[in-house]
């Protein structure tokens, strides 16, 4: 029977996922801790579900650890044009939510300039900085060696770079969408929609 339920539970997901379905689970949903949404290199293709995700989680913070318009590499010869169209729909969407905490930590492919100059509400947070959230320390980064060495809970993206070291967590949001309710620091992992790597220009990734 539990062989069973787990094959019907992959469906369930890999269904989800060829639809772009919101799949949280309702124990996530109707928890009254304070919630987390840590994302990460997203493609302007995948905004509508990552705003799916927003509505029906309703998070107090949410981080989005760089590279906001995954879809356009910028420093790779990209058209800055089409990266501040792609940058203006995630950041309107983010502003309006000024009942939420919303930090970003610039990554390789975005414009600091462009980014200071559009946003009010939301925070723009240096590499490897610390950042204080219901008293407890994250460290944040876009790529994961520029994590700092003290911080127990660290979220970045860039890569499909997997890093562990003893009991220290380590979440990348390129690999999956996190969820922690805190203060129990309790995990949840979504995966992103099909079409996300293509967006990306990646190969096809799974959760670690």
């Amino acid at each position: 029977m539990q062989f069973i339920d787990n094959y019907l539970n992959k469906v369930k997901i890999m269904v989800n996922k060829l639809c772009g379905r919101v799949n949280i689970p309702e124990n996530i949903i109707n928890n009254n801790e304070k919630k987390l949404l840590h994302i990460s290199d997203t493609p302007a293709c995948i905004y509508p579900y990552i705003f799916k995700i927003i509505e029906e989680l309703n998070p107090d913070i949410i981080i989005h650890t760089g590279d906001l318009v995954d879809n356009i590499k910028l420093g790779n010869g990209a058209s800055l044009g089409r990266y501040i169209i792609g940058l203006e729909q995630l950041l309107r969407y983010f502003e309006k939510n000024r009942d939420k905490d919303i930090y970003i930590v610039p990554g390789n492919h975005d414009s600091l300039e462009v980014l200071q100059q559009k946003i009010e509400h939301v925070k723009i947070i240096k590499e490897g900085s610390v950042v204080n959230i219901n008293e407890i320390d994250f460290g944040l980064a876009h790529f994961c060696d520029h994590l700092p060495l003290e911080t127990m809970i660290n979220l970045y993206g860039h890569s499909k770079e997997v890093y562990a070291t003893g009991d220290k967590i380590y979440l990348n949001g390129l690999l999956s969408i996190n969820i922690i309710l805190l203060p129990s620091l309790y995990i949840k992992k979504l995966t992103y929609p099909l079409k996300t790597d293509n967006a990306r220009k990646y190969k096809t990734l799974s959760l670690p």
